[in-house]
């Protein structure tokens, strides 16, 4: 959590009976597994879930007196990374995320209710105890298990027909020095068009959804089930081997800067199964050159264009806005001095400097905009007001020579923090890339553009087909073409990050 939560000492009575009455409703329902051991050190665990080294550290650092913002244990952006960190601390992969939010949903002090802007009448039921219990085995067959394990640890978006690639060349391997009856007996008769095949084995793990296909059904994704039952049987149903091994290398990973543990343990699980130390899993996990790189990069740019010295974890929030267009091809001779970019509003957004334009990368198709205060960086970066949370930026590109019409882009943002990390605080579209995309624009990706042209690469699309390009499913809600130019309206969800994870912005 970004700022460790101040309570005043006349408060903390009322905080432990809501702790407490927090742990007898998670251990009722069963989302977690209470003893009395547990319960002594519950209040402990929550403490340390807030920036406390223990129960006792919150009570000596209490405060006297009393200020508005004291006294809010919970709000919108604390209530996943505190079940985070309690999760970490009792070791236990607790699956019933919802239940758990719903259980501090129904314990929130008047404050923190009044804070949130809800109302008692809304809050979500209590969840309740199970009244029934399933004992996973695992698939119905030896093929199936084999080839579950196989899949784990990658667990989303496996492309079908490199599993079927891979995985004969796999069994090929497994079966070398066996006769025939040698590799049916265990299992390891699996071939392009004889014995057991893959099609089949993959139709086995999804109707016993342990796997489920995507829409166009040539990925496959674990499914919860299949997380649970190999997460599970990596790690002995988390014992107390696992829970020692994970609360290490937890501390370990605490250590880095803007790591944190995510609700999907499996990379952590992978590293555990692999019989690497808490130490080395950790240090596995340490940020590469590249995104050192970024950080070092970003904070250079804030500081020539705003003059801040960044802290490591900033208590602000940032804009990182990065505008580029997609020109169609015979514009790629076009000077660049002759592509024009002008910003129109909001005003706390405009660049503190003279933004001027730049093909930074190979495809000369690409213009984008630096400010001439750091022109090595892409865009610029502005501090987002407190009370923002959705805003529309509006900016014009246009050619001196008149080579093309004007493109006026329209792009309306919604700001969302990372439910998973409350301490991230930059926002922009180069933040929601994937760190190790090796494309250098994705289809999705943000830019503007001068004809329909560059989204449908000269082919004639109907109606239809333009509106399902992955261009417009990114966010596009309409474009005007006319002789006087492009008019493009966007809407996109922007989710907080960090220096570290914006690796985008050198890519």
């Amino acid at each position: 959590m970004s700022n460790k939560t101040l309570f005043n000492s006349d408060h903390l009575p009322i905080l432990k009976k809501q702790l407490h009455t927090i742990f007898d409703q998670l251990t009722f329902a069963e989302i977690i597994q209470g003893n009395a051991t547990e319960k002594n050190t519950w209040l402990s665990i929550c403490a340390q879930a807030v920036g406390y080294g223990d129960w006792d550290d919150l009570k000596a650092q209490a405060v006297t007196h009393h200020e508005p913002t004291h006294n809010i244990l919970f709000n919108q952006a604390s209530i996943i990374p505190f079940i985070q960190s309690v999760r970490v601390s009792l070791g236990e992969h607790i699956d019933n995320i919802e239940g758990f939010t719903h259980v501090i949903l129904r314990n929130l002090t008047t404050e923190e209710l009044n804070a949130m802007n809800g109302n008692k009448e809304e809050l979500p039921p209590l969840p309740k105890a199970p009244t029934s219990y399933t004992l996973e085995l695992g698939p119905n067959t030896a093929y199936a298990r084999d080839l579950l394990d196989w899949l784990w640890p990658r667990t989303k978006n496996y492309q079908v027909d490199p599993i079927n690639t891979q995985y004969l060349a796999h069994m090929k391997e497994k079966r070398m020095s066996l006769s025939k009856s040698q590799a049916k007996e265990r299992a390891l008769d699996v071939y392009p068009h004889s014995g057991m095949l893959i099609r089949d084995i993959l139709e086995q793990l999804i109707s016993e959804n342990y796997l489920e296909l995507n829409d166009d059904q040539r990925c496959v994704t674990f499914t919860r089930k299949g997380l649970n039952y190999l997460n599970g049987k990596m790690t002995h149903e988390y014992d107390d081997q696992w829970k020692e091994w994970f609360k290490a290398f937890a501390a370990h990973l605490k250590k880095i800067p803007y790591r944190y543990i995510k609700i999907d343990w499996t990379p952590y699980i992978d590293l555990y199964a692999r019989g690497m130390s808490p130490i080395e899993a950790a240090k596995s996990l340490e940020w590469s050159e590249c995104y050192t790189q970024a950080h070092s990069e970003i904070q250079s740019a804030i500081k020539h264009q705003l003059d801040i010295h960044l802290p490591l974890y900033p208590k602000e929030r940032y804009l990182q806005f990065t505008p580029r267009i997609f020109l169609t091809p015979e514009l790629t001779s076009n000077k660049v001095t002759d592509i024009h970019f002008e910003f129109i509003g909001p005003d706390w957004a405009k660049p503190n400097g003279n933004p001027k334009t730049k093909r930074f990368w190979t495809n000369k198709r690409y213009v984008s905009v630096y400010l001439d205060t750091s022109p090595k960086s892409r865009g610029w970066y502005a501090v987002i007001p407190d009370e923002v949370d959705c805003f529309q930026v509006s900016y014009k590109w246009t050619s001196q020579s008149h080579s093309f019409a004007s493109v006026t882009h329209h792009m309306t943002y919604q700001l969302e923090p990372n439910i998973e990390c409350a301490q991230d605080w930059l926002y922009g579209n180069e933040c929601m890339k994937h760190s190790d995309s090796s494309k250098l624009a994705m289809a999705a990706d943000e830019y503007s553009f001068n004809h329909l042209e560059c989204l449908t690469h000269g082919k004639h699309l109907t109606k239809e087909e333009i509106v399902a390009l992955d261009r417009f499913k990114a966010g596009i809600t309409s474009i005007h073409i006319d002789e006087n130019g492009v008019i493009i309206h966007e809407e996109r969800t922007l989710t907080a990050s960090n220096s570290f994870a914006c690796v985008g912005i050198i890519l």
